[in-house]
């Protein structure tokens, strides 16, 4: 573990969920946006329908145009349904997700895949490149929801 998640580590109990984002990629070979989809309905136990999981399909590497990243869509998406659940409305689900790519550009600077992955990206690239980089968004993420839901 890097310094980076020590601050919050007491706060949400992390280590669990850290440690599944390892399986999900490594023994499970799951992309990123369905990793961290999968990771927040675990913490905040909430059932994902297998429809969205079928569609976070292509959603890695903006759908290998290094566009919009994952990491950022699969969130977005589970503020929606999450909030949704909790009985908030379309205008506030709006402003928590905007508030969340506001947050998200202040901490990791981007919301661009090819901007955000370590090496961009290259034929030469290892296998699940950004899993350090999960790990940080979902920490950002869930104390996030934990605090804005």
């Amino acid at each position: 573990m890097t310094i980076y998640y020590t601050k919050y580590w007491r706060l949400i109990g992390m280590k669990k969920y850290l440690e599944k984002i390892h399986d999900m990629y490594w023994n499970h070979d799951l992309n990123c946006a369905t990793t961290i989809i999968k990771v927040l309905a675990k913490k905040f136990s909430f059932k994902i329908n297998k429809q969205v999981i079928d569609g976070l399909i292509a959603i890695p590497g903006g759908a290998k145009h290094g566009e919009l990243c994952g990491l950022v869509i699969g969130p977005i998406m589970f503020i929606g349904m999450y909030g949704r659940n909790k009985g908030l409305n379309e205008k506030e689900i709006k402003k928590i997700c905007y508030d969340f790519t506001e947050g998200f550009k202040d901490k990791f600077y981007n919301l661009q895949c090819r901007k955000l992955r370590p090496e961009g990206f290259k034929p030469s690239n290892p296998s699940h490149l950004c899993e350090e980089l999960t790990k940080k968004v979902v920490v950002y993420t869930i104390y996030f929801i934990e605090n804005k839901l």
